[in-house]
């Protein structure tokens, strides 16, 4: 996601420009590339919002009932900083993982995906001794898919999709799945097109108007 335009400017996502800002000092190279270091105390900053994040997904799965939650990697595409990546895919997996072994949410089994992680994943689970209080499953596999055979055998599951914060504003999902079979073929234009949440976008229904539905915290 480092296509040049303007020169050596790097085409990034808005929402990415403005997130590095918070936690790097960057350096731009000579060659146009760009190097960084987290500022000062900013690491264990990221760390904080990212447990926060989760202990919030986690609370609302235990809220529901969830014992068997699925979870694919959030964050760690093309909204990754341009420095640092890997350390920051380190600390994503940080945050859930002391998360699982500090608090009970009630689950049985958590089936990650940990995608372009999955080193990073490895590395922490042999380096650190963590206590998990429930069972860990590392795998590979669509989270959808996981989702409708784990159901079907009657397991409380369910799939985390993260969307663009637009989505909230639209209603429901929008931004990426607008533009049906584009350069990829991702979750929104899947769950778009094999379900009916498009019946609660914005401009078709008020149902996320609705104080009873959506909470805040």
């Amino acid at each position: 996601y480092q296509r040049r335009v303007h020169g050596d400017e790097p085409d990034r996502h808005k929402a990415s420009a403005r997130e590095e800002q918070k936690y790097f000092q960057i350096t731009r190279l000579p060659d146009g590339t760009v190097a960084g270091e987290f500022k000062p105390g900013a690491r264990q900053a990221l760390k904080d919002r990212i447990k926060e994040t989760y202990d919030m997904v986690y609370s609302a799965c235990q809220a529901e009932g969830v014992t068997h939650p699925g979870f694919i990697p959030m964050g760690l595409g093309v909204f990754l900083p341009r420095v640092q990546a890997s350390e920051v895919k380190l600390i994503y997996h940080e945050a859930q993982f002391e998360l699982l072994s500090e608090r009970h949410y009630s689950f049985n089994t958590v089936f990650l995906n940990p995608g372009p992680a999955r080193p990073q994943v490895e590395k922490l689970l042999k380096e650190e001794p963590y206590r998990f209080k429930c069972n860990l499953v590392l795998h590979s596999k669509n989270g959808k898919y996981l989702a409708q055979e784990l159901a079907r055998s009657g397991y409380k599951t369910c799939l985390l999709n993260p969307s663009d914060c637009i989505s909230t504003m639209m209603g429901c999902m929008g931004y990426w799945w607008e533009h049906g079979m584009g350069d990829r073929y991702l979750g929104e234009e899947d769950i778009m097109a094999t379900s009916t949440a498009i019946l609660a976008r914005s401009n078709i229904s008020t149902v996320y108007q609705s104080a009873r539905i959506i909470s805040h915290k």
